[in-house]
């Protein structure tokens, strides 16, 4: 089970619907160019507002997704790459040109494998590597992998501490929960310079922005950290709230929901209790609680999302200052799934996909300039002809873990990948169309837009859906379940490709 996975999520309880903020489109500027920040117009638009009443009942239930009968079924991996002995898989990712797959267990290490033919080539165990400070017997977990974008050929190999091989497509960043990340070159097996530290924290998510430019990282304590990818030097530390902090290391002296003294504990249902948060996230702007998602959400600016368990999801940019510029209240991520699209050369607005691991509601997207809620993906159970949940049409319910969309203009454009655990399934939907967005208005909140249909089905899984991820020119498909990862080539799916289809 991921790192992420054992917050109660108190997502059914009605006062906790997802609702989007804000009562008017005020758009987003991502150059925030002569407003000295966030303005207080924008503040008071972050506000929640009644409108959210809508989305309530829009998403009172669960969305029927009587398109799954009729979804194809998989077909058989090309490669099926087998977990160690005491090991589970938490992550794994495709190399830029898509030749090597990386593999992240729980026990710290990252393992490189030919893409084709699934032979192991480099292992990294953080403890042979001297001078980072890893506790052997107690290494951590592999909680997120990104290579580097391609510098072209004779790079050098990230940046950084430079050596260790030339070729920078093959340079992955590998993030652990002992608060360290590595720049690792995995054709060589060696570590590039030193590792990034967080003392104190420990780093579930990260990601690298798309002209390679900078990374982001985030986890335990709830901060966003941004770095310069040359230097490996902190660029920006976006965290809202106001917490202690190591004057040295600028690192916070507690979590700020872990105050001094014996927790307040409150009741979450089923007889469950968890520490009570400090931290409005409201007010204060930030998360209050780990961050298991994050994505950068432009290829030239550090703006990014992010979300994990305190059921927020939100959006920063360096510039504008330590504080989110927009939230919404309601996913609740373990894991990685938000996935941003950017934006179309057709005016089409930007839109993040997000996850939630939960059974009701999992699957949202919302547009990213206003940060309101677009529309449901359906990935729950089908209703009977009476309107009620019909368990035995949909097996266990699937609450996600993984999200992603396909890239725009490629094989799979249109569609949304999406898996988790509970079901431990897979299913592939194609999305709508983009809609009208004239006028400045969002899409309004709707249970189920013509064009989302389950078009393809991986389920009767032994183990969870970790993660899911495509190779750069989207042939193939690596989906990571705890005992092992699968690997197949999109092209055998067969007529999938989403933007059609919801124009059918």
């Amino acid at each position: 089970m991921p790192i992420g996975a054992p917050a109660p999520s108190d997502s059914d309880d009605d006062d906790a619907l997802s609702e989007y903020e804000g009562d008017e489109n005020i758009g987003y500027d991502p150059s925030f160019e002569g407003r000295g920040g966030v303005t207080a117009s924008d503040r008071d638009a972050m506000v929640p507002c009644n409108a959210a009443k809508d989305f309530r009942e829009a998403s009172r239930y669960d969305v029927a997704d009587a398109s799954v009968a009729a979804a194809r079924d998989f077909p058989d991996a090309v490669l099926r790459i087998a977990s160690p002995a005491g090991v589970r898989a938490q992550v794994s990712r495709f190399n830029r040109d898509g030749s090597i797959v990386v593999v992240g267990g729980d026990d710290g290490a990252a393992r490189a494998y030919h893409a084709r033919t699934g032979a192991a080539f480099h292992q990294f165990v953080p403890s042979r590597h001297g001078g980072d400070g890893v506790d052997a017997e107690n290494p951590g977990v592999v909680t997120s992998l990104r290579f580097l974008p391609s510098r072209g050929g004779g790079g050098d190999g990230g940046g950084g501490g430079g050596g260790g091989g030339g070729d920078g497509d093959n340079v992955a960043l590998v993030a652990s929960s002992s608060g360290r990340l590595w720049h690792w070159h995995c054709t060589s097996g060696k570590t590039i310079g030193a590792p990034v530290v967080e003392p104190g924290n420990q780093i579930l998510a990260c990601d690298v922005r798309g002209d390679g430019e900078t990374f982001a990282t985030a986890g335990y304590d709830g901060t966003i950290r941004v770095y310069d990818e040359a230097t490996r030097k902190l660029r920006a530390s976006l965290r809202g709230w106001s917490a202690g902090e190591d004057p040295a290391t600028g690192a916070p002296t507690r979590p700020p929901w872990k105050p001094a003294g014996p927790p307040k504990m409150v009741h979450v249902g089923n007889g469950e209790y968890r520490e009570k948060s400090i931290v409005n996230p409201v007010k204060d702007c930030g998360h209050a609680d780990r961050v298991l998602g994050l994505a950068y959400a432009s290829d030239s600016h550090d703006v990014l999302v992010s979300g994990g368990w305190d059921n927020t999801l939100q959006m920063w940019d360096a510039r504008a200052g330590p504080t989110s510029v927009r939230r919404v209240r309601g996913p609740h991520v373990c894991g990685d799934s938000i996935h941003v699209t950017p934006l179309n050369d057709d005016g089409a607005r930007a839109q993040v996909l997000c996850g939630s691991w939960r059974t009701r509601r999992p699957l949202q997207a919302f547009d990213l300039g206003t940060f309101m809620f677009m529309y449901e993906v359906p990935f729950g159970v089908v209703p009977d002809a009476k309107g009620e949940e019909n368990a035995n049409a949909n097996a266990t319910p699937c609450s996600v873990y993984a999200a992603r969309f396909g890239k725009d203009g490629g094989p799979c454009e249109g569609l949304i990948f999406a898996g988790g655990s509970g079901g431990n399934e897979v299913r592939v939907i194609s999305r709508p169309g983009y809609g009208d967005h004239s006028g400045g208005k969002a899409f309004a909140p709707v249970s189920a837009p013509d064009g989302l249909r389950t078009k393809a089905r991986l389920h009767g899984l032994s183990s969870p859906v970790h993660g899911i991820d495509l190779s750069a020119g989207e042939d193939r498909i690596a989906v990571t379940c705890a005992d092992e990862v699968l690997v197949y080539d999109t092209a055998s799916l067969g007529g999938l490709r989403g933007r059609a289809s919801s124009h059918e």
